[in-house]
């Protein structure tokens, strides 16, 4: 078994039974049973989850694909449940995937096909949101089908952003949580990120963005954000790459994230607001000094696009 699915899960009974049902008839219409196993982590739910996943057990058994389930007693929070996972894999590679999130057809082919050809440790996939009103829009408007990209500093400045989101992302397991736990203070809820910077650091990999996970957005989340958008956790898994590349090539990594996600800010209530939140933000960072001047001038330049160039714009498009 070379592939593991890890399925971190809280709350979500119905919708979970309907994953997995998809995933097991996708990996035996393709073959893959000894080639992808399951892992589902139940983070003490109060619903049906954990029955539900006892009765699939059977299931999984008959169709010889490996299926593992797991529950803890207390809820451990979206991070813990996301290392006590990994902790339980053992396979090569591990395909994360969140509980009512949906891989698309042929993905998995396509990851197992990959990583046997391809010298590569690394994999995400494009994704499609879907709205409570069942529209649905393309999440990252990737240009391309399918593009590899070497490993080092230009790649990760490129797309490790994407790994905010841990659905369809593909990483080798070798290392990442013993990593990820050697710096106790720079654990946080992206905790993905650094998992797939961790790679990225050390192989080439692919971003495969014709095959889209359709992502939910309207069920309730294990988090909440909070008034600077959670970057400051976003910035703890950047923070692991400081010995490798220096804390002046990180602060530049973040600022990146922060353009690529400014929705995680409120340009709209004005410029002290503004200011406000960029002290919240400079000042949440363990090395905040060096980041502020660079953080005032990206927000103020953001601000100007988003409350001045874009509204000019499209009034004279209207008067045309």
């Amino acid at each position: 078994m070379q592939f593991q699915i890890l399925i971190p899960t809280y709350n979500r009974a119905v919708i979970l039974e309907k994953n997995l049902t998809s995933l097991l008839a996708e990996i035996k219409k393709c073959n893959l049973e000894s080639a992808i196993g399951i892992v589902v982590s139940d983070n003490a739910s109060t619903d049906e989850t954990f029955p539900v996943l006892n009765k699939l057990i059977p299931v999984f058994s008959d169709a010889h694909v490996d299926f593992q389930v797991y529950r803890s007693d207390v809820n451990t929070g979206l991070e813990g449940n996301g290392v006590y996972i990994l902790g339980k894999a053992t396979a090569e590679y591990v395909i994360w995937l969140g509980d009512d999130d949906f891989l698309p057809e042929g993905f998995l082919q396509y990851t197992v096909n990959k990583f046997k050809t391809e010298n590569i440790g690394w994999m995400l996939a494009g994704a499609i949101a879907e709205y409570s009103d069942g529209s649905r829009a393309d999440t990252y408007h990737i240009p391309y089908d399918e593009k590899k990209f070497e490993k080092g500093y230009e790649t990760i400045w490129s797309v490790s952003h994407i790994g905010h989101k841990m659905s369809g992302l593909v990483i080798k397991r070798e290392g990442v949580l013993e990593s990820y736990l050697s710096k106790p203070e720079w654990r946080n809820i992206y905790l993905y990120i650094h998992f797939l910077v961790y790679n990225q650091v050390k192989y080439p990999g692919i971003v495969e963005a014709k095959y889209k996970v359709l992502v939910n957005t309207y069920n309730k989340k294990d988090f909440t954000y909070n008034t600077i958008g959670l970057l400051d956790e976003v910035f703890k898994s950047y923070n692991y790459l400081i010995d490798t590349y220096g804390l002046k090539k990180v602060i530049r990594l973040i600022l990146r994230f922060i353009v690529l996600h400014s929705y995680r800010i409120n340009f709209k209530s004005g410029l002290s607001s503004l200011l406000k939140q960029w002290k919240m933000i400079y000042k949440s960072y363990q090395f905040g000094d060096q980041l502020k001047w660079g953080l005032l001038k990206l927000l103020l330049k953001e601000y100007v696009k988003q409350n001045i160039y874009l509204p000019l714009f499209h009034s004279s498009k209207k008067n045309k």
